[in-house]
This record gives structure tokens, sequence and C-alpha cells, in this order.
């Protein structure tokens, strides 16, 4: 019976380079896990580089190896020939065409990390991208996509009616960045309120190391300050998108998956195809192949998370980080060899020759000469018609004898068919019993050999036979021949003819017909024995072929288990780990060796089973389960060990990798989510294990210690793979000012946004930062302190402050004059609560005194600046400020200390 399995009904899909190579890892771990894509799941990649020619190889259940490539009905290229223009004739372009955006002339390969082209080849496209994305949402709703033909593999089913849809690619380049919030929308404009929305977007640290990347941190803040934006929004807004409005009523994402580098436990990923192959098995995961368990925990936290964690220092929190890894167990060199050795055992097997059997068939007799010719009678001639007739009845005999044969061979047609069954029948008793091959087709050349001696006695009987009934047709030929001579007239007219006796009579044409009816019967006899050996030789040739095709196939197999051996045991993924390593000590698995274990497989599948045509199917069922130990057996065996040997210790190591590269792939600063009276961080970790309800390995203490600490979060399901473990953890949510490079973005974006567009809509060039930004008033407020502390300084005509951010206390430059420089710190989240940490330590460790006449000196040093007449209104309106901030401080200290009554109580001494 085929399997079964309950999936959700999933479409992937892929934006640009990095969404195109996630969707082929995705595609890969579906082949990977089922032996082909189910029909439940849709991938669809839109892309401004038509380039289909990527593939990577997968590994079926059954061992084959497939090169997994995306259809070309899979991949939606778009381009814009005559881009340049585009902006100017096209009225819902030119609505939010950014002015310092770049523009190309032609858009055929690639958005060259501008985000507006990415987005521009997109409504350039737009009735083309949307009916594709609308038809692929129908085909996968489609239930007559999912029925289960005559040639399926397995039975699919759909865990609800609801679609799941994940959007994969990144942030940082043009392409991806430039169309993943259009897609979304319209996606949602497409999707029932039901169905879920994921984002899955890599982060632009995994890029900047290559060279021409200089756009792809800018790109990344103008992508997160837009995404947040919307995530944040609230109100239900449209715009038009190729001749239609899109409405949007919900955010893009239901949840907003961020993929950098560096995950959590530090594990840094430096290959972007490393991230891209994290993404695939995020999105698989995403459409619950460990069952329905796994679908209702993750379901369970999307809702959660969706109805809002709080805010961060007046932040939303939206996004969240993932990571999963699994671990395989691939017996490997060892079990390889154990395989190679059974698989030589079997060619061992088909090849030798132990004894010949002797084959116990009631063989073929050959009837007694039969005693009367049967209906074969001839009419007697006169002897003045012997001549006449002679010619005829001869004929006749010699016809008798033909057709006496043939009746002779179809009365005994029957004893050919019986034969033929006793002896299937006893070679396939001969062959239960551990006759080989080689021995059978011994033992039917022994029974050939016989049957071509009984042939040449039978046929020489025949020949004699027939010799002696052509002597006796050619003698009473001639006596009938000078009967007639006697009879004419002799020497005249007048002379009468001689009388003669008749040659034919009674007697002697019965004496005729009963010699060619034996003849006939001799003849046929002798065929019968030639039939019975052609069919003694086809039954030999077809074993011998039956042997040589099952011996091909050992010896292919042999092969493969060689490369085995000797070649390297998995490509290197880095979120999968594999069981038991090769350098472990083979003396720590060591497999007893049954010589006799292929023969008695062989004798086990039949006789009939391997004679069939096409015998790779029950050859591949029986010898592909003789592994030399299973996931389950290792790991029991391994964690009952004492600790220190090799295979215990080797389980504790692979299980804290697995913890480590399975830890949420993206990196944040904890400081700012870590205040319990701001937000909440959901963490959660599904392990997937063949079955959760039964004493799995993966329970016993010392595994579970691998995981002490956080091993209260953990999630179990079944899997129904015995030959995998799954960790699978979800981290959210957090700010996106919090991620750890984010104020890189920031710096880099501000740089460089005077000359360049970094977003998808001129309106968007101003909205808020990332960060909450303190209002002027605290910013003025630190700003007086850190200058009375000494925390920021002028220095060569430039204000700079303090830090201690890289370890050593170094100066920074905050700008030329002082509204650059109070305007820097009051736009830079991340700067004013450093300098605030910094300035609170100073501030609280000055005597009240020293405070107080270090803000009096300030306050009329602030005074003189703001009364400055040579100095620009912009600086004059900083000081005015600075003062007014620096007095009400003052005026705060005076009262403190004014007001203050020692606390002199002593108690009662008893």
């Amino acid at each position: 019976m085929i399997p079964t399995h309950t999936l959700k009904r999933t479409v992937l899909i892929g934006l640009g380079g990095t969404g195109k190579d996630a969707l082929l890892h995705a595609k890969r771990k579906y082949i990977e896990t089922f032996g082909e894509v189910p029909p439940l799941v849709s991938f669809l990649v839109i892309d401004t580089t038509n380039d289909n020619a990527s593939s990577i190889p997968a590994t079926r259940p059954d061992g084959s190896v497939e090169d997994v490539k995306l259809k070309a009905s899979e991949l939606l290229h778009i381009v814009a020939r005559g881009a340049s223009s585009l902006p100017k004739v096209n009225d819902e372009i030119r609505e939010w065409w950014p002015a310092k955006a770049s523009l190309k002339s032609n858009i055929l390969s690639g958005a060259g990390q501008v985000r507006a082209l990415g987005r521009l080849a997109l409504f350039a496209n737009a009735r083309l991208v949307y009916d594709t994305l609308r038809n692929t949402l129908a085909s996968a709703r489609d239930y007559a996509n999912v029925r289960t033909g005559a040639d399926a593999r397995a039975i699919y089913e759909s865990m609800s009616p609801n679609l799941t849809v994940c959007v994969a690619g990144s942030i940082a380049g043009g392409t991806g960045s430039g169309t993943f919030l259009d897609v979304a929308l319209i996606l949602r404009d497409l999707l029932s309120d039901e169905d879920q929305l994921f984002g899955y977007l890599v982060l632009p640290d995994i890029f900047t190391p290559n060279p021409g990347t200089q756009n792809v941190e800018p790109n990344a803040y103008g992508a997160l300050l837009e995404l947040d934006h919307l995530m944040t929004r609230d109100d239900t807004w449209s715009y038009p998108f190729g001749g239609r409005r899109i409405t949007v009523r919900k955010k893009p994402f239901d949840m907003a998956f961020l993929v950098n580098r560096q995950n959590r436990a530090g594990k840094t990923f430096n290959d972007k195809e490393n991230l891209s192959e994290l993404i695939g098995m995020g999105m698989f995961l995403a459409g619950g192949p460990l069952g329905k368990e796994q679908a209702d925990i993750f379901d369970n936290i999307v809702v959660q998370l969706t109805e809002g964690q709080g805010k961060f220092y007046g932040k939303t929190a939206h996004y969240a980080g993932f990571g999963a890894a699994e671990l395989q167990f691939e017996p490997g060199s060892l079990d390889a060899q154990r395989s190679a050795r059974t698989l030589q055992d079997a060619l061992t097997f088909l090849s030798a020759t132990t004894r010949t059997p002797a084959l116990k068939l009631p063989l073929l007799d050959v009837p007694a000469a039969p005693e009367d010719a049967g209906n074969l009678r001839f009419e007697v001639p006169g002897v003045h018609e012997e001549a006449g007739r002679w010619s005829a009845i001869a004929a006749d005999l010699r016809a008798a004898i033909t057709s006496t044969r043939g009746a002779r061979l179809r009365e005994r047609q029957h004893e050919l068919t019986a034969l033929e069954t006793a002896l299937e029948s006893e070679l396939q008793s001969l062959f239960a019993q551990g006759y080989t091959f080689s021995d059978l087709v011994a033992a039917l050349n022994a029974v050939h050999s016989d049957l071509n001696k009984r042939i040449a006695a039978q046929e020489a009987t025949s020949e004699t036979l027939r010799q002696g009934l052509d002597d006796q047709l050619e003698k009473t030929g001639r006596n009938v021949e000078s009967n007639a001579q006697a009879q004419k007239p002799q020497g005249g007219f007048l002379r009468k003819a001689a009388e003669v006796s008749p040659v034919l009579n009674r007697r002697g044409l019965d004496r005729m017909a009963l010699a060619a009816v034996t003849v006939g019967d001799a003849s046929a006899s002798a065929e019968q024995l030639r039939l019975l050996a052609q069919r003694i030789v086809a039954r030999r040739d077809r074993l011998s072929e039956s042997r040589e095709r099952l011996s091909r196939w050992f010896t292919d197999r042999l092969a493969q288990q060689g490369r085995t051996v000797h070649g390297p045991r998995t490509e290197n993924r880095p979120f999968t780990l594999v069981v038991p390593p090769a350098y472990l000590p083979q003396t720590a698995l060591k497999q007893s060796h049954d010589p006799e274990q292929a023969a008695a497989l062989l004798r086990a599948l039949t006789l009939p089973a391997l004679e069939q045509p096409q015998p790779a199917g029950v050859l591949q069922a029986a010898f592909q389960s003789q592994q030399a130990a299973d996931l389950r057996g290792w790991l029991s065996g391994a964690v009952t060990q004492a600790p220190g040997t090799p295979q215990r210790s080797e389980v504790e190591r692979t299980f804290r990798e697995l913890d480590a590269i399975s830890a949420p792939c993206w990196d944040y600063q904890d400081a700012w989510v870590s205040n319990p009276a701001v937000g909440h961080l959901e963490q959660l970790n599904i392990l997937g294990v063949e079955n959760r309800r039964d004493a799995h390995p993966v329970f016993h203490p010392t595994i579970q210690d691998v995981f002490a600490g956080h091993l209260h979060k953990f999630q179990t399901v079944s899997t129904g793979d015995p030959q995998r473990v799954i960790l699978y953890k979800i981290e959210a949510a957090i700010p996106a000012f919090a991620l750890a490079n984010a104020q890189v973005y920031r710096e880099k974006y501000m740089m460089q946004r005077d000359n360049a567009s970094y977003h998808i809509h001129r309106e968007w060039e101003a909205l808020p930062d990332l960060a909450p930004l303190p209002d002027q008033a605290e910013a003025m407020d630190l700003w007086v302190r850190a200058r009375i502390t000494g925390r920021v300084r002028v220095k060569d005509g430039r204000y700079q402050y303090a830090s201690d951010r890289e370890g050593s206390e170094r100066w920074y430059d905050l700008g030329r004059n002082v509204p650059d420089a109070f305007s820097a710190l009051g736009s830079n989240f991340f700067l004013f609560k450093e300098l605030e940490r910094l300035v609170e330590q100073l501030w609280q460790a000055q005597p009240e005194h020293t405070v107080q006449q270090n803000l009096e000196r300030f306050v009329a040093a602030s005074r003189k600046l703001a009364d400055d007449a040579e100095r620009s209104a912009a600086e004059r309106d900083v000081f005015e400020r600075q003062f007014g901030s620096a007095q009400a401080l003052l005026d705060r200290v005076r009262r403190g200390q004014a007001f203050q009554i020692p606390d002199d109580f002593e108690p009662v001494t008893y």
C-alpha cells in the first residue's frame, strides 16, 4: 500500500537570485523527503535575470540521485526595454518614481542593486505579474491537481483548504529588495484572511565582503524602513498596479523572518548558498512536513506574534528569526563495506557450482509399436487394376507417415505440458533447498545430454523403420510393374496374355499400412523428444540469462558501494549533520558478517521473482534494508556506553553541534530587548523524532543534558522518519533597530542618501527612523550634561564625543558646528543611548557642589554664545536652547540642595 502524507497547500515564491536559490533548496528537501515534489506544493521565481541553468543534486529515499532544477513554467522573467522612458510615459510609475533613483536604458539582466529599478521592472510587467500570481494561487487551490493518479507514489492530503505562501529574497540588492513589498501586497489582495503569508528576507551582511556591494547596506536600511512602516500601518489604502487598484487591508506578512550570516550561537556562514539552503529548509518546514503537530505549534506562535508583543522603547516588534538543522543517519563506509560483502556473496552464489542435482522428472517414454494400422485400410484392386492403382496407394502410405506423426504429436502435447510444469516445480524446489543457478543449469545440461542420446536412438529406429517401408514399397512396385508387363499380348494379335497372380492382396496392404503407421509413430516419438530437448535448452538459457541479469545488477551495486566506501560520504551542507562520522573507530560499530545471508535473501525471494524481466525492485527492497544499524540502534548503543568512549563522545558532540547550528540565524543587541518592562521575546524549539511517544534514545539523559538550560522551551513532534532528527527553532519578535548591524546600515544610508535613492517610493524618503529617537528636550538635556562632564568636546574646530564601544576610549566626530553636532545626537538612537550611559556614570560620580559650579559656569557661557550676533541664526538657536536646558537643570540642583534635611535619626540603644 502506498504511503499517505499530510501537508499544507504551500506556494513558494522566490524573488531575484537569492530567492531562486532558496527555492531550489526547498525543492531538494521535498524530493529528499518524499522522493518527489508533492502536488500540494507550487513554485514560482520572479527575476530580472533569465537564468535557469542552476541545479543542485538531491538524493531520493531510495538512494538514487536527481539534479533538481526549476521548471520553465516556474520562472517568470520580467524585463523593461526602454526603462529610462517609463517614469515619463507610465502614469503609475511616475506617481512613485524617486527623483534621485538611477535609471538604466534597459532592464534585461538584473536591477544593478537599485531597488527602484527592481520595482520598475515589476510595474513594466504588471499585468503579467498579477495574472501569474493569481493563476499560481488558483492552481494551488485546484483539487484536480492533487488527485491521486494510478501511477502515484504516495497519497497527499491537505491539512486545510487554506494556503501557506512563502516569499523569499534578499533586501540588499535590486530585484528582491525592490519587489518584495509589492509582491506581498498583491498576494494579500489575492489571498483570503485565513491564508498565511510569510517573508524570508536575507540581510546584507553576507554580501558586504564582495566587491561592488556599496549599495547593499543602504538598500537594506531603506527596505527595513518601508517594511516597518507597512507592518505598523493599520489603515486601508490602495494604489494602482497594471490598470487595477491593489487594496491593502493587512500588513505585508504574518511573519517576517530576517536571515543573517551569524546565528545566535555565534556560528557564522560566509557562503550565501548556506543561507539559501537554510531558507529552503525554513520554507519546507513552514509547509508542515513534520506533521500536524508541528504545523499546529508553528501556527500558534504565528498567531501569538501577530497579535503583538508590546513595544520596545516605543517601537513595535515585527521581526522573527529561525534556525533549522537535521541529523541524518548514514552508516557510511562501515555499512558500505558490510553491504559490499553481502553483494559479493550474492555474486558468488549466482556463479558458484556446488553439486549437480538429479532432476526427478517422469521423462517421456517411447510407446510400444502399434499393433494395427487403425483406420488406415485400402481397397484391394483386381489384378488388372493394380498397375493403375499402385501409385495412389503408395502415395497414401507415405502420407500416412506424416498424418500419423502429426496426430501422435497432438495426442501427446499434454505430456510435454505436464513435464514442463513438473520441471518448473522441481527447479523451484531445488533452488529453495540451496542449489545455485549454476547447479540448476548443470542439472538441465545433464538432462539435455541424456535426451540427446535417446533422440539419436529413436531417430535411428525411425530411420530403420522408414527404410524398411521404403524397401517394401519399392519391391511391391516392381512386382506390380512385372505383372502389368506379363498381362500384355505377346508376338501377335492372335496370341493371348499370360495368366498372372495378383501382387496386392489384403494381407500385404494391411502389413504396409501398419508399417506406415509405425514409421509415423516412431517419427513422432523422436520429434517429441526433440521438442522436450528444445524446452530444456530454452529453460537452461533463461536460467543463464537470469543469472547474468542478476549478476550485472549486483556488479553495478557493488561498484556503487565501492564509490561509497572510497568517495566522500556527502556534500558539504552546514545544516545537515551525519552520523556515524567516517573517522569514528570501526570497532565501535563492528557488525558480524554472515556469508550465508546473501544466499538466504535470494532464496527467500524465490526463483520466479528473481527471473522476472525487471528484478531490480525486489532486489532493491531485499538488499537495501540490510544495513549495519539504524539511527535508533546507533544512538541507543552510544548513550549507554561509559563516558569518554568514542561513540558516546561523538553523540554528545554531534548534538551540541546540532543545537548550535540550529540557533536562529540572525543576531541582535540583547540590551534593546532584555528590559522586562518593554515588549516580549518569544522562543520556541521544535524537536522532530520518529515517534515522540516512544522511548526514543533522544530522550535519554545523556542527550537531554546537551540541551540543559532551555529544554523547557522544547516541543517534540513525531515525523515518522526513523533515520532523521530535526531541530527547528523560532525566535520572535524584535524591533528592526535591535538588529546587530542596524546602526551600520543606518550610517551607510545616511552617508549616501543625499546622492542616491534607496527607496521604492518618493514619499518614503522621509519615513520615521527605525530607532525610537529622543525628543528635543531629552536630547538637549543629555547634550548639556555631556558637555559638562566632558563626554562631548570641541577640538580642532570639530565637535567630538568619547565612546568605549571598541573596548577602549576613542573620540568620534559629531560635526563641524553645533547644529550638525546636536542634530547627530538627536537623530541617532544608538548614539544617544550610548552617550546617555557614559554620561550618567560620570554625572552621578560628581559631588553636588561640583555639579552646581559647572552648571553655573556653563549657563553663563551658553548665554554669551546665544547672544553672539556674529554666529548664524541656527547656531544661536541651539545655544539658546542649550542655555534654557542648563538653567532648568541648575534650578533643579539648587532646589534639591535648598530643601535637603539631613537624616540623622539614631535609634534607642537597649
